[in-house]
């Protein structure tokens, strides 16, 4: 391209070799745009990049609008237009550490109890020069540090306060929403069936709590029991909330079909028994106030926001 340019110069402009040298300093950037060319590359290495082996930290580190910063996430991550082509490097499982060191992160994030953690993972993390950042994010209160230690280690700090801000906005509004009102007997199940459910003491329960509800399966070791049908019907719960993430119309229909085999519970003569499939649902993650709002909408449908056309309507 330069030598066609130089031709066309030296045609019009009868000039020799001298003015195709000048020519040749013409052509490089002014220097607002090699200003702005070197502070592109300086923010680009600045960056710090992260590795997420933790779907609800990818959720956080999304929902904080630092997208930005991720060159690869779990095996486990839900299909999201945001991380489209990001490579899946491993889970609580494997971790492909042959992928991870060609990608060189600052930042990997996992979710290990302490005694869990496997053997020698953070010597290999050392080794990379990775710094490895180990959160906990099974309670209400545990999504917040997450979110304010992803921020301090992306270097991100801001964002991360302003999206805690957002979502404890969204939380204390369906507080609100529900203040007043009766609580309601409520079972959260987490497939197809009545019998995997959800107990207390982690984020779904105290969601629960925030939309007026009170499960019939509170405190006990294991916040994710499974119960026999027995038990089951001993609960008899008033509503029945069946989170099944990202369901296909044949597994709603399956999880549908579960309750016709037990007709006399409170929730099924009733009529309420809701299969909720939204991705973001058992995701202790960036839409915890979306789970609570729609929580609230199923048992206390009267407290419904009014869209605007409702609200013309006399």
């Amino acid at each position: 391209m330069f030598q066609q340019r130089a031709a066309r110069f030296a045609r019009f402009f009868f000039v020799g070799a001298a003015l195709c040298a000048h020519l040749i300093g013409c052509e490089r950037p002014s220097a607002p745009a090699a200003t702005a060319a070197a502070t592109t590359r300086t923010a680009e290495a600045d960056r710090t990049t992260v590795v997420s082996l933790v779907p609800a930290a990818t959720d956080l580190i999304l929902g904080m609008g630092a997208g930005e910063h991720l060159v690869a996430v779990s095996n486990w991550d839900a299909e999201r237009p945001e991380i489209a082509g990001l490579p899946r490097v491993g889970d609580y499982r494997t971790i492909d550490w042959e992928r991870i060191a060609q990608l060189r992160p600052a930042v990997m994030i996992v979710q290990f109890r302490e005694d869990k953690m496997p053997q020698g993972m953070r010597s290999r993390a050392d080794e990379y020069g990775i710094r490895l950042v180990n959160v906990h994010n099974n309670r209400l209160d545990e999504v917040f540090t997450t979110m304010r230690a992803i921020g301090e280690a992306i270097g991100q700090q801001q964002k991360a306060t302003d999206a805690e801000r957002r979502v404890r906005a969204e939380l204390d509004a369906v507080r609100s929403r529900v203040a007043g009102t009766p609580r309601v007997q409520t079972l959260i199940a987490r497939t197809h069936t009545g019998l995997d459910v959800v107990g207390g003491g982690n984020f779904m329960d105290e969601l629960l709590t925030i939309a007026g509800g009170t499960n019939v399966l509170p405190g006990g070791d294991n916040s994710f029991p499974t119960i026999d049908r027995e038990m089951l019907l001993s609960l008899d719960p008033d509503v029945v909330l069946q989170v099944i993430p990202g369901a296909s119309p044949q597994e709603v229909e399956q999880a549908r079909s579960f309750w016709t085999t037990v007709p006399q519970l409170s929730a099924v003569r009733n009529g309420r028994v809701y299969q909720l499939t939204e991705p973001y649902l058992l995701l202790p993650g960036h839409s915890v106030g979306k789970i609570a709002s729609l929580f609230a909408e199923k048992l206390h449908p009267e407290t419904r926001p009014r869209s605007d056309a409702d609200k013309e309507r006399p």
